[in-house]
């Protein structure tokens, strides 16, 4: 087929080599551990009717001989580029590889480039050719086909950046039969943003009325424009550059294009994809993405919750190309825990990595608080403790640093009280060091201050609060001598008092609270290295006496134990000669056990948190060739069951979701977001504008049932597109409204 029109390499020529030294910067710190192979074949593709280059990376150990085959995952790149691009890729495969971060695992990265713009966009066009076929069908057959892979459908995903990163979301959302995850970075997923690019392509051409838009390198919004309109709208006849242009002269879109468009939007097709696939969704996008793709990934993040369909959204502080390095090992690691887990039971739970905690520790507390994880002590090394908080958002997967403690200490018996946080105790040594110091920390003021004794000074005890009141169970004394007392502290009177002992004297456990019962699971006695005790012993308040539940499946100290949809998850924690992965699931009712998916790292000593319907674990330690190491990561467990998709109407809210309205909306002066609450949540509401840049922090509190009202002024506002982020316990919606103060 004859092209006619810009070459479209005169674009790439200019971009990517500033792109690509860019990311050389990125992956400078990284390890590599193994080698993989990385080989550059051709194969004839019907779909396009021509060869096609192909890089394929093969992990260390492959062997076209064996009888070991692997997943593959397909990796699309960006537009201006072809399949030689991101070669930090292979760099970073050998290190979560080598580091059993994720299995071995065969990655194809096609040559998606197409003439005479910017590129395919993994399109099937008249212009640029049958390149959704090409990389659905013909593809995979010649992957499958040649190499030692597992053709089976839960052993397939597809990842990508950018132009590629909606190519990976559009045909894995299309073809669900082929794909069971998909993760993409930096992409144009929600096509209802194209419209607030059309100032930028007028502005290119002169301003209107606009005699041409001309597709000039120098003019990358229109050129994109066209590379969109090569993939969407393609017209052969229409000379000299064989599309239907989206716009008129004055800048208005043609509907009758813009409807061509719409067909290939991602959020139509996450609306018609089968209920009953089974496709986990990651996607993430940088806050000040200098192609103002952000907008694009809030708003199909806010369509997923409307369709009731689970994915992870995650945004980062930077650009359009920063951060790969530490972007792409996230996206492969959720892909690789998706096809270890898609096509299992429904509701089974899956592990991905968050931004690392900046202090590596050990034997810490943490607690949530407001919508966020506050990250308190610890050990550094096996000589060092540490006062230092770090706390977690979200929403932004990102961590701040706050007021330190007045004192380092490792083992801090942390719990929330009245809004504040408290710290009972703990060892100010790795070792020793008991110490009966309270501190209360309030968030809003950022400051520390110290309350009375505890006159209880015990190691690694187990704390729990049940209806205001603060329970300290067990630990051990001084010379690691493990104790069974029970103490309970009242913040209105200040007053300490002696309960019914625990039956199992024991340090290192830890307890949760369970409708008003405290559960204490794990431990161990002074002879450390041998005992590791399978007890979990449930302490009733009302009654002040104990039961034995069933034992653990699996004994071990310093494990973290936390409650999450009516069950009781224990993580990780010491067996034997070293920390483990493992994930047990106690249903208090039947009083059974069941294994989950193990965690991603093997972890002693750290801590769980629940928040937003997910466990958030936090640093710990292991031990390599019997020397300490100190972790800093952070893994989130969460569900992406069979069905991703929930039974529930499209626009139809669940029963129990808040119910978000803004009126009006454009708005001049000010505006009202209307929200109602089904039952009591902590509610967060904030206001950002169309780069990602937070302007307003308008409610994060905790919220009764009912009617409720918040009224955003736009002083200090300039006329745009803005998105107000709404959290209500497990609930999240992105709302757009549009400040038109003319």
């Amino acid at each position: 087929m004859k092209h006619t029109g810009i070459n479209y390499h005169q674009l790439g020529h200019v971009i990517a080599p500033v792109i690509f030294s860019l990311i050389v910067i990125f992956i400078a710190s990284l390890r590599t551990i193994g080698q993989g192979t990385v080989t550059d074949v051709k194969f004839y593709s019907n779909s396009l009717e021509m060869e096609r280059n192909v890089q394929i990376y093969l992990p260390e150990g492959y062997n076209d001989q064996d009888s070991v085959r692997y997943p593959v995952i397909y990796f699309l790149h960006g537009a201006t580029l072809n399949h030689t691009y991101y070669q930090f890729l292979s760099g970073i495969l050998n290190t979560l590889i080598g580091g059993g971060l994720i299995s071995p695992v065969i990655v194809v990265k096609p040559d998606g480039s197409a003439g005479p713009w910017g590129g395919s966009f993994y399109t099937n066009s008249e212009l640029y050719g049958n390149f959704e076929d090409y990389i659905v069908n013909d593809l995979t057959e010649f992957i499958d086909s040649h190499y030692r892979t597992i053709t089976s459908r839960d052993k397939r995903s597809i990842t990508g950046h950018s132009m590629g990163g909606y190519g990976a979301m559009k045909l894995a959302l299309k073809h669900p039969e082929k794909y069971c995850a998909v993760a993409s970075h930096s992409a144009p997923l929600d096509f209802s943003h194209w419209p607030d690019r059309i100032p930028g392509v007028i502005a290119e051409n002169g301003g209107t009325p606009v005699s041409e838009y001309l597709p000039r390198p120098d003019r990358l919004r229109t050129f994109l424009f066209y590379t969109l309109a090569g993939a969407f709208s393609p017209n052969l006849d229409h000379m000299p550059y064989q599309v239907d242009f989206p716009l008129d002269s004055m800048g208005n879109l043609i509907d009758s294009v813009f409807s061509r468009w719409m067909l290939h939007d991602p959020v139509s097709l996450a609306a018609e994809m089968d209920r009953s696939s089974c496709v986990s969704v990651y996607f993430d996008c940088g806050l000040q993405d200098e192609l103002l793709t952000y907008p694009f990934n809030t708003g199909f993040a806010s369509s997923l919750d409307q369709l009731g369909m689970a994915y992870d959204f995650r945004s980062f502080t930077g650009g359009h190309m920063d951060q790969l390095a530490a972007r792409v090992p996230v996206a492969l690691q959720f892909l690789d825990s998706a096809m270890n887990k898609c096509g299992g039971e429904l509701g089974e739970g899956v592990w991905s990595y968050k931004s690392p905690m900046p202090t590596a520790r050990c034997f810490l507390g943490a607690c949530v608080l407001h919508g966020k994880i506050y990250a308190i002590g610890g050990s550094t090394s096996a000589i060092s403790v540490t006062s230092a908080l770090e706390v977690y958002d979200p929403i932004t997967d990102t961590w701040v640093q706050k007021a330190s403690m007045p004192v380092a200490m490792c083992y801090p018996n942390v719990c929330v009280l009245d809004g504040k946080i408290y710290v009972f105790g703990g060892n100010k040594e790795m070792f020793g060091g008991l110490c009966t110091d309270v501190f209360m920390y309030d968030p809003g003021t950022d400051e520390w201050t110290q309350m009375d004794d505890s006159q209880h000074a015990f190691g690694d005890p187990g704390i729990a609060v049940v209806n205001g009141l603060v329970y300290l169970i067990g630990g051990a004394k001084e010379g690691a001598v493990p104790v069974s007392d029970l103490h309970v502290y009242d913040p209105s009177s200040g007053i300490w008092t002696k309960k019914a002992d625990m039956p199992t004297p024991r340090s290192m456990l830890d307890a949760c609270m369970y409708e008003n019962k405290i559960y204490c699971v794990g431990g161990t006695s002074e002879n450390w290295t041998v005992d590791f005790y399978p007890n979990v012993e449930v302490y009733d308040p009302i009654q002040d006496t104990w039961v034995a539940e069933n034992d653990l499946p699996v004994g071990r100290w310093s494990p973290s134990a936390c409650v999450l949809d009516q069950m009781i998850y224990v993580t990780g924690g010491h067996f034997e000669s070293n920390a483990c992965d493992r994930l047990d699931i106690l249903e208090p009712v039947s009083g059974e056990w069941s294994s989950g998916t193990p965690m991603l790292h093997i972890r002693q000593g750290h801590e769980a948190c629940v928040l937003d319907g997910k466990i958030y674990v936090l640093g710990g330690s292991y031990a390599d060739n019997g020397m300490p190491v100190f972790l800093s990561s952070v893994e989130t467990y969460g569900f992406y069951p069979s069905t991703t998709i929930q039974n529930v109407i499209k626009n139809q809210p669940q029963d129990n979701a808040a119910q978000v309205k803004i009126y009006p909306n454009p708005f001049h002066s000010s505006t009202t977001i209307f929200y109602s609450l089904s039952q009591r949540q902590l509610v967060n509401i904030s206001m950002f504008d169309a780069r990602g840049r937070q302007i307003a922090d308008l409610v994060s509190e905790v919220e009764q049932p009912g009617e409720h009202a918040v009224t955003l002024n736009s002083e200090g506002m300039i006329d745009g597109i803005y998105f107000c982020h709404f959290t209500a316990g497990g609930h999240i919606q992105t709302k757009k409204c549009v400040l038109l103060s003319k």
